[in-house]
């Protein structure tokens, strides 16, 4: 349950994305941050698309952590970062982020069995999703 928690705030929270969301004046997000939050974003799909891989719990954590630490170093408030999760548009540029990588290392969405031979490269390439993730 703690682990799925976990997710839920990693998911919906990390959605900080490109964080350019917000009416304040906001920091212009950059590269990095939403590079991050893809590679935690297609772990994520991994995860809960191929019933061999799970996530390394305190490893998400530490890196989910690692975004919030960037994004406040270049300007972010927690308050931007939170109003960053709940516009659409913000979701929606990740999703499509998150569709494209994965169709383009191979995976078929209809097939969860192409979500675990990504996932097992991913790991064995030590990749930043790599890191994430680990075989039950």
């Amino acid at each position: 349950i703690m682990f799925k928690n976990l997710t839920r705030l990693i998911t919906t929270t990390l959605v900080v994305g490109s964080l350019t969301a917000g009416a304040t004046a906001q920091p212009k997000a950059d590269d990095e941050i939403f590079s991050r939050l893809l590679t935690v974003a297609v772990g994520n799909e991994i995860r809960e698309k191929c019933p061999t891989i799970e996530a390394r719990t305190i490893a998400a954590t530490l890196y989910f952590l690692g975004i919030l630490n960037y994004a406040r170093s270049i300007g972010f408030t927690k308050d931007q970062m939170f109003a960053y999760r709940d516009d659409p548009k913000n979701q929606e540029s990740l999703r499509k982020a998150t569709y494209a990588y994965l169709d383009k290392h191979g995976v078929n969405r209809a097939v969860p069995a192409s979500y675990c031979i990504l996932g097992t490269a991913e790991i064995a390439q030590n990749s930043e999703t790599g890191k994430l993730l680990k075989r039950r």
